[in-house]
């Protein structure tokens, strides 16, 4: 059989014609493809090999608490409606709108500890790039091409490759786009796949907004095309994906509470992912030179009447530069995008070359590469159970990374923060749950929405060691800190008569609270009285600025 391109098909006489390919309708599972080599060679560089390897995962202590509501979940039989992670806010309503993922987090820790989690969330960050690198081929573009734009794009989505339910909307996300492009240029049954797609998506992350998103500018743009057909079509099918949205442990209340927190003031100043990108990146900068391509290429998409594409490129790239977190929702939509077009310039300029030019031989190379492109071998799946057998501890994490968090010195004082009402940085305090629930409470963790405005700004007030530091302290019964030095307020608590410094080892300071008449409290006979977590609310408890949010968009 031999490929054509369809998304080149209707475009103007100036459109360079493609030298076909003959390829095999079937490719031996044994045979090493294209596409095996790109999902290994991605996973090396990503996290076998590279420099941080699989530690990078787990720069967030999100996946901390994550886990531990997944293990609640399952030992309780229940969804998660109050908290009991914190003494600042506890009882109070919490929505743990990615149970579904905590679940599977618990469960893969569980069976292979954080091994299996991080490879877990390598493999699907993976797979999602390698099936955008596929969905690149299938738009006609040039095998060369594709994987120059796969790097830049995987090098710019990198700032959220972490162990966290967002993962999952990249896998989502690739499979739903592709799908809604091989359906705009046929219909086929398999779209309405995306309405059960969403409706378990709602249940793991709350990217599945995105879909709805995406779904509405294609609707959009066919309406722009006079396509009223696929107007009706897509639109439609975006009005079902919302309402099926609903179907979660709480409901429309999911909705509005997502919608609050997206839209909340406190948020935008506070939380660095929801803040505009700083160009000072690596990764940022290779998000702006995809971006500049976007835009450049949007303007001959709309004088051509592809609306769809052009409006796909300028929503999320405009997202993108309002809010960090989007970069990688604007990688995955616009790189299949990008590449096409990019290939149909340099298509039409090697055209114009003699034969035995070097762009004309490299040009024939890359259409050469198109048949191990579209096939995919067991090689893949081999890397992945390879690496899952593979066991060597000083390669795979047993830990968070010791740069990350303070390991030892919560090794070493473990009974004087189990209790203690402990102030820490947000992350200290994932990671606290982490290792020490149910005998551990924290003031402040990940969970930003939870916690809302008005503790973030308490918390923040003491971050900088603001005037109100003392009030502050008395107000939350604070009897503990293990801070960073950099913290302002370890300077004002190392000066002051009131706290005394139990240790110092440079990265982290643990103080305590003195009794008035100056020596430290006994500890353990001090929170004997204060109310804690069940014991048996775990059958297992593994003893072992806000940077961040919520995984919600």
């Amino acid at each position: 059989m031999t490929e054509t391109t369809p998304f080149l098909s209707d475009e103007s006489t100036a459109t360079p014609t493609i030298r076909k390919v003959t390829i095999p309708e079937r490719w031996p599972l044994w045979k090493p493809t294209f596409l095996d080599f790109f999902f290994i060679a991605t996973m090396a560089w990503l996290f076998a090999l590279g420099p941080a390897g699989w530690d990078s995962l787990l720069a967030d202590g999100d996946t901390g608490w994550h886990i531990r509501a997944g293990e609640y979940m399952l030992n309780h039989k229940q969804f998660i409606h109050e908290d009991f992670f914190s003494f600042s806010r506890p009882g109070q309503l919490w929505f743990a709108w990615e149970w579904l993922s905590e679940v599977q987090f618990a469960l893969l820790n569980s069976f292979g500890g954080l091994k299996a989690v991080v490879l877990y969330c390598a493999v699907i960050i993976t797979l999602s790039f390698t099936l955008v690198f596929r969905h690149m081929i299938w738009r006609g573009a040039s095998p060369l091409v594709a994987m120059a734009i796969s790097l830049v794009a995987t090098g710019a989505a990198s700032n959220h490759y972490l162990a966290r339910p967002h993962v999952i909307t990249f896998l989502f996300l690739a499979i739903s786009l592709f799908l809604i492009d091989v359906d705009r240029q046929k219909p086929t049954r398999w779209l309405w796949s995306l309405v059960p797609l969403t409706m378990l998506w709602t249940n793991l992350h709350g990217g599945f907004f995105s879909l709805i998103a995406c779904l509405g500018l294609v609707a959009i743009g066919s309406a722009l095309a006079s396509e009223w057909t696929k107007m009706w079509r897509y639109g439609i099918l975006a009005g079902l994906c919302l309402a099926v949205s609903v179907i979660n442990p709480y409901g429309i209340a999911l909705h509005k509470h997502m919608v609050e927190y997206l839209q909340s003031d406190w948020i935008k100043s506070v939380v660095e992912e929801f803040q505009s990108p700083s160009f000072r990146k690596e990764n940022v900068l290779q998000f702006e030179g995809l971006m500049f391509l976007g835009i450049a290429f949007a303007g001959f998409l709309i004088s051509r009447k592809k609306y769809v594409e052009a409006l796909l490129i300028v929503f999320w790239a405009h997202n993108a530069l309002v809010s960090v977190r989007h970069i990688s929702v604007f990688v995955l939509i616009a790189s299949p995008i990008i590449a096409s077009e990019l290939s149909n310039l340099l298509r039409a300029f090697t055209q114009r070359k003699p034969k035995n030019s070097i762009p004309r031989i490299l040009q024939s190379l890359s259409d050469d590469l198109r048949p191990a492109c579209l096939h995919v071998g067991i090689w893949l799946v081999a890397t992945v159970v390879g690496l899952a057998l593979w066991n060597d501890p000083k390669r795979f994490p047993q830990d968070f990374p010791k740069e990350k968090f303070p390991l030892s010195m919560m090794s070493k004082h473990a009974k004087v923060l189990t209790a203690s009402r402990v102030l820490a940085p947000d992350e200290w305090g994932d990671y606290m749950i982490y290792r020490f629930f149910p005998d551990v409470r924290v003031f402040f963790d990940g969970r930003s929405d939870f916690y809302g405005p008005q503790l973030g700004k308490d918390y923040m007030a003491l971050l900088q060691g603001s005037y109100e530091w003392e009030e502050l302290l008395q107000k939350h019964r604070f009897t503990a800190a293990l801070i960073p030095p950099s913290w302002p307020l370890a300077s004002i608590l190392k000066r002051n008569s009131g706290w005394k410094t139990v240790e110092d080892d440079g990265n982290a300071i643990l103080f305590i609270k003195r009794t008035n008449d100056g020596e430290s409290r006994d500890l353990a006979n001090r929170m004997g009285s204060e109310k804690k977590v069940p014991v048996d609310l775990m059958k297992n408890p593994n003893k072992a600025e806000i940077t961040k949010g919520d995984d919600k968009s």
